[in-house]
């Protein structure tokens, strides 16, 4: 047991544990250390911090937004382009495309341009 006490990481006296500990005091996850004092005020006063009425409203914005997969509207309005003839992937798009390109409208193929 003594053997492996003096061994272990847990052991003050070992050099390990020595090097642990400096590692860990330097660590931005040690709450005793000025880096993380910094990063923790960053981070209460972020809007990314859910205890921030800032970040509510932002959240709130969010869900109720057509930029927001899980909104209906959002849903609505994905399908509606996936169907519609502005859609490159829409075969519509591809005739339409097509009849243009060699339509008399299109100044590259009007002889009187």
């Amino acid at each position: 047991l003594w053997q492996a006490w003096e061994s272990s990481v847990c052991n003050p006296l070992n050099l390990l544990f020595s090097q642990l500990w400096q590692a860990w005091e330097s660590s931005v996850c040690n709450p005793l250390n000025l880096l993380f004092s910094q990063l923790w005020q960053a981070w209460e006063s972020s809007v990314y911090n859910p205890l921030k009425p800032l970040f509510f409203q932002q959240w709130q914005a969010w869900e109720s937004s057509v930029n927001n997969p899980l909104n209906p509207l959002f849903s609505q309005l994905w399908q509606a382009w996936k169907s519609s003839v502005n859609n490159p992937l829409n075969p519509l798009f591809s005739q339409l495309w097509q009849a243009w390109e060699s339509s008399v409208n299109n100044p590259r193929m009007n002889p009187l341009s």
